[in-house]
């Protein structure tokens, strides 16, 4: 059963990094475009600086969900530091505690999502419904839970 969540965790892996690399990609070079035509020509076209930021979105979630694969989030190890025969156990506390907020962020974006899909509320120039582009966080936030749960049991191994 390890080695199957272990394979899901892995493929995840691997779409996310190509999302990510997809999305940073195309954030770049539409704006790179869109710099140009505007000193060259002093063109603007209207959809990169919203595309941007909706990639910039999808850019952070992902990159904080390939944060907890790769085990490269924040932590504060001051108490490890202070107590490192309690490593362990500050280790789990703080896995906890992430959990926590994935688990909170998936409510509290699956609320707003779901408030959004309700309202078909869209985008002012793209025209892209809002619940596809905020829903990245409900998303991203139960890949987080499944990776810190998978964290969790192997720490108390």
């Amino acid at each position: 059963m390890k080695h199957f969540f272990d394979n899901i965790d892995n493929y995840l892996g691997y779409a996310e990094e190509a999302a990510l690399a997809i999305s940073l990609f195309v954030c770049m070079m539409v704006l790179f475009i869109n710099v140009l035509l505007r000193s060259i020509f002093n063109f603007i076209l209207p959809f990169p600086d919203e595309l941007a930021r909706y990639l910039m979105i999808y850019i952070i979630y992902l990159g904080m969900s390939l944060g907890f694969k790769k085990g490269s989030q924040l932590r504060l190890d001051i108490m490890i530091n202070i107590f490192p025969n309690y490593k362990r156990f500050f280790e789990l506390l703080a896995d906890f505690i992430s959990l926590f907020a994935a688990i909170t962020i998936v409510i509290c974006g699956y609320k707003y999502t779901k408030e959004l899909f309700c309202s078909n509320e869209i985008s002012s120039v793209l025209e892209i419904p809002l619940f596809i582009l905020y829903g990245i966080a409900p998303l991203t936030a139960i890949f987080m839970g499944f990776r810190l749960t998978l964290a969790i049991i192997k720490n108390l191994k």
